[in-house]
């Protein structure tokens, strides 16, 4: 959870309460991925690293297959994590 809170704070520019049960976790061939909640932040989330990121916006499902994802499995995991918390 360090490295979350920290990439958190480095990618977004907040300070993030992360949940340290993993709701889920994703295993395939070239990666592992748990899931957090995060509950509650402060500060205005930014894109802290315009470098490595195109865009920074929320969005809904119905919006994830125009998205370009860096993994395959994120928009299936996404929509997993949305549907868990209804």
């Amino acid at each position: 959870m360090v490295a979350l809170t920290r990439e958190l704070r480095e990618e977004l520019g907040i300070e993030a309460l992360v949940e340290p049960t993993v709701l889920f976790r994703i295993e395939s061939d070239d990666m592992a991925l748990d899931a957090h909640l995060v509950t509650k932040w402060a500060g205005r989330i930014t894109n802290g690293a315009p470098d490595e990121h195109d865009d920074l916006r929320f969005v809904g499902v119905r919006e994830f297959p125009r998205l370009a994802f860096a993994h395959p499995l994120y928009p299936s995991l996404l929509a997993d994590l949305i549907a868990a918390q209804r």
